[in-house]
Formats: structure tokens, C-alpha cells, sequence
């Protein structure tokens, strides 16, 4: 079985961090364009912001949604192998 938009069924989102649970506020208005170095450090300085992606890098549902958008957006299969999903989860889809 290879991974598709509609057998992942996944939200945003998981239900211990809800969708921009009150940081939208915290979120840098403008962009540097062409520079991650600018949005990075925007996104970083933030004390809220930055809590908030450590509540989503800790959340066990959010970390399988990223390994399975690795695995169907990138074709990289590292993180989906790492957290133990299944020959499923770990199959390139077809391009």
C-alpha cells in the first residue's frame, strides 16, 4: 500500500495543540523575501511561537503527521522508519 491524500486522513493539527491556539497574534506580519534566514529568526524570537512548536515537536500525533508528509511530500522515509509506522507508512508513493 503506498501513501495517498485520502488514506493518510490526517488534520492539521492534533488535539493536545490546537490550530493556532491563540499565537496567530505572535506570527511576524512581514517576510524577507527569499531569506529563511529572516523568517527563521522572525518565528524563533518569539517566546510564544516558540513554545508552541515545542508543544508540536513533543506531540506524538503531530510527529507521525510530519513522518507521513515526509514520506508522501518528500519520498524520505527516515522518520516514519524511526517511529516504528509500519511498511505502510515507510512505501515511497509512486510519482
Amino acid at each position: 500500500m503506498t501513501l495517498s491524500a485520502d488514506n493518510l486522513r490526517i488534520t492539521l493539527m492534533s488535539d493536545t495543540c490546537e490550530p493556532w491556539a491563540g499565537i496567530k497574534e505572535h506570527l511576524p506580519g512581514r517576510y524577507v523575501r527569499d531569506s529563511i534566514c529572516n523568517a527563521c529568526y522572525s518565528l524563533m524570537a518569539s517566546r510564544p511561537l516558540v513554545e508552541y512548536m515545542d508543544r508540536l515537536a513533543r506531540d506524538g500525533e503531530f510527529q507521525k503527521k510530519v513522518a507521513y508528509a515526509r514520506v508522501y511530500y518528500l519520498h524520505e522515509t527516515e522518520m516514519a522508519r524511526r517511529l516504528g509506522l509500519g511498511q505502510a507508512a515507510t512505501s515511497v508513493p509512486a510519482t
